[in-house]
């Protein structure tokens, strides 16, 4: 079948659908799955159009993966959303999809005036939303002060060591996080980068359980020392996942830095490292 027709057929399943989901006015919870249907930017501004209908929803899971839904269909993601206020679980799944610094402007914004979010899941891999787009998703994030739980896919993304000292600074505003998880993978954070990082870290007073995936992201020996010096003074730290793959340290190097050194944090009941 030629892409074309594709695109047609699934952009009419897609009305269909809105139309159908604009009448379920008392709605709490709904999950919909269209990664990799190609409904492209008028297909999810039109989805989302429906979804707002739903202004009782508390817990949206949202899958888009892979639908060339660009920044118009961040733009009209973000517009939807913004009137979901009673929504208190969010995860939204935007993977491949290339929305940019815009579309993630908006999306995040919608994101700042759901004050009764508690979990907030966002998995933004490959989106071209660069160091100002997730500056941006930070302050807007932080806007939300209920949020207990945390998880941020931002792999392949072009982010720059300032933007996730702005990040983190931003998260570090969230007086209830508990759970926070970040991929940050195939990046572009150095050492400095991951020093401000982990300083900032300690100004989350509520965080019990921390995820982090950096691999594959320029970081030297400096980086590593500054990480295990200020994973340290987590001493409220329940859990701990590191993930360290094909950065910038020797292999033969990394033992004198060996970040197992922190599990002397008093609390920690539950610890992962992982490197080369």
């Amino acid at each position: 079948m030629k892409p074309w027709i594709v695109n047609f057929l699934s952009f009419l399943f897609v009305f269909k659908l809105k139309s159908e989901i604009s009448k379920c006015l008392n709605l709490v919870k709904l999950t919909i799955d269209l990664s990799l249907d190609e409904i492209g930017s008028k297909g999810a501004s039109s989805l989302c159009q429906g979804i707002s209908s739903c202004q009782r929803l508390k817990i949206l899971h949202l899958n888009l993966k892979d639908n060339f839904v660009g920044p118009e269909g961040g733009r009209g993601l973000g517009q939807g959303l913004n009137k979901l206020k009673k929504l208190k679980q969010l995860n939204l799944n935007l993977n491949h999809n290339h929305v940019g610094k815009s579309g993630i402007y908006e999306i995040g914004s919608a994101i700042s005036t759901l004050q009764q979010l508690k979990k907030l899941q966002l998995s933004l891999e490959c989106n071209h939303i660069e160091a100002d787009g997730t500056s941006n998703l930070g302050i807007c994030i932080a806007k939300c002060q209920k949020i207990k739980d945390l998880f941020l896919e931002l792999r392949w993304n072009q982010i720059n060591c300032q933007s996730i000292q702005i990040l983190f600074q931003e998260l570090s505003h969230l007086p209830q996080l508990e759970t926070l998880y970040a991929d940050l993978n195939e990046n572009l954070i150095f050492s400095n980068g991951l020093d401000s990082l982990s300083c900032k870290l300690n100004q989350f007073i509520s965080l019990r359980n921390l995820s982090l995936k950096i691999n594959q992201n320029p970081i030297t020996a400096e980086g590593i020392i500054s990480l295990r010096k200020n994973l340290r003074k987590l001493t409220n730290l329940h859990s701990l996942y590191i993930s360290l793959i094909k950065i910038g340290v020797d292999e033969d190097e990394f033992p004198v830095y060996n970040l197992r050194y922190i599990i002397k944090i008093q609390r920690l009941v539950q610890c992962n490292i992982i490197s080369f």
